[in-house]
């Protein structure tokens, strides 16, 4: 049988353990997070009638990033440079914990049946991508509104 100091010991080796994987855990997430959305749209007042493709980058981490860029990657072809950058129009920027920034073009070329990813980068290098399925329905939309491609 145990005494009670010997229950004690190894409550606290339970406990600090516990302590310890819950420390490990929380520090692991404790960085900064892009998250990408996207759509396509009218700005007012633009005096067009062109559409955008605005894209929102939104910090949902608890680390602030500096975001430098945007823009796109093509499938794999043997003669064709596969990266696309758009110049921005309010990068770098830094994002705190839930701050965000759009950006927009209204050169829809790059919704292409070819492009891949839309994706910014941040300081470090590490790339946040649009989803698939949103990338998707981004070309959807855009045939929908009977603009094959383009700067319309």
């Amino acid at each position: 049988m145990i005494d009670f100091t010997g229950f004690l010991a190894v409550w606290g080796a339970i406990l600090s353990t516990v302590a310890l994987i819950w420390n490990l855990v929380r520090d692991s997430r404790d960085k900064g997070r892009l998250k990408i959305d996207a759509m396509i749209g009218k700005i007012y007042p633009d005096h067009t009638d062109r559409d955008y493709l605005v894209v929102t980058v939104t910090n949902v981490g608890k680390r602030p990033l500096l975001v430098k860029g945007w823009g796109g990657m093509k499938r794999k072809k043997a003669s064709q440079p596969r990266g696309l950058m758009i110049t921005p129009r309010g990068l770098p920027r830094m994002l705190r914990e839930s701050e965000y920034h759009i950006e927009y073009t209204h050169d829809l070329k790059i919704l292409d049946a070819d492009t891949e990813r839309i994706y910014v980068w941040d300081s470090s290098g590490k790339e946040w991508a649009l989803s698939k399925r949103q990338l998707k329905e981004l070309r959807a939309e855009r045939q929908k509104l009977g603009k094959p491609g383009g700067t319309e």
